[in-house]
């Protein structure tokens, strides 16, 4: 749901983590902004990746296999030309409701690996609210509902109306229901 403390920045770096054991994988954990990812994912990532023996430079960890976990930032629309011939078996997004659809689905296309044995991972991470929380909505509506709906009553888009509140409309009657931006979104197939 968005929670501050909530665990959804451990969670993503232990995501990155998850191959490091294999010397092939590559990982991206993304913030929109430096200043971001210098307040959250560095300080997070020195208390999960040290203890692992992983080292740190240049933005990098790297693993005692050799896999590595990149932290970066993607703060303008052409900052996503930068990973142009970059190749990622996982990949994080901190906040992507502060990313635009375009730069999303850009690094869709990073998300490979020469390496048959690594599994592709796309991860985000995302508040209720924010600059382009619209597009995410749209994307991931069938995953979202209120808590104690039925999962055949959450059906149909959500729309975002600024940052005040979310409104569910009922695709079958027209029928429209604000939803608190604080309200807790469950996965229907996991609860989470």
């Amino acid at each position: 749901g968005g929670a501050l403390g909530g665990g959804k920045t451990i969670a993503l770096l232990m995501c990155a983590a998850q191959d490091a054991s294999n010397p092939r994988h590559r990982a991206l954990l993304l913030r929109r902004t430096f200043p971001e990812l210098r307040d959250s994912f560095l300080p997070a990532s020195w208390l999960v990746y040290q203890p692992m023996g992983a080292e740190y430079a240049n933005k990098s960890w790297t693993f005692p296999s050799g896999a590595t976990v990149d932290l970066r930032s993607m703060k303008h629309e052409k900052d996503k030309y930068n990973f142009q011939s970059s190749e990622y078996s996982t990949i994080c997004f901190d906040q992507v409701e502060s990313f635009t659809v375009t730069q999303y689905e850009f690094m869709l296309s990073r998300l490979r690996s020469v390496d048959p044995t690594l599994r592709s991972r796309l991860r985000a991470a995302a508040n209720p609210v924010g600059p382009h929380v619209n597009w995410v909505l749209r994307r991931w509506r069938w995953w979202l509902y209120e808590p104690g709906m039925r999962e055949e009553e959450h059906a149909g888009p959500y729309i975002g109306k600024g940052n005040a509140a979310l409104v569910l409309r009922d695709p079958a009657t027209g029928e429209e229901r604000v939803v608190p931006p604080q309200h807790s979104s469950r996965c229907s197939s996991c609860g989470a």
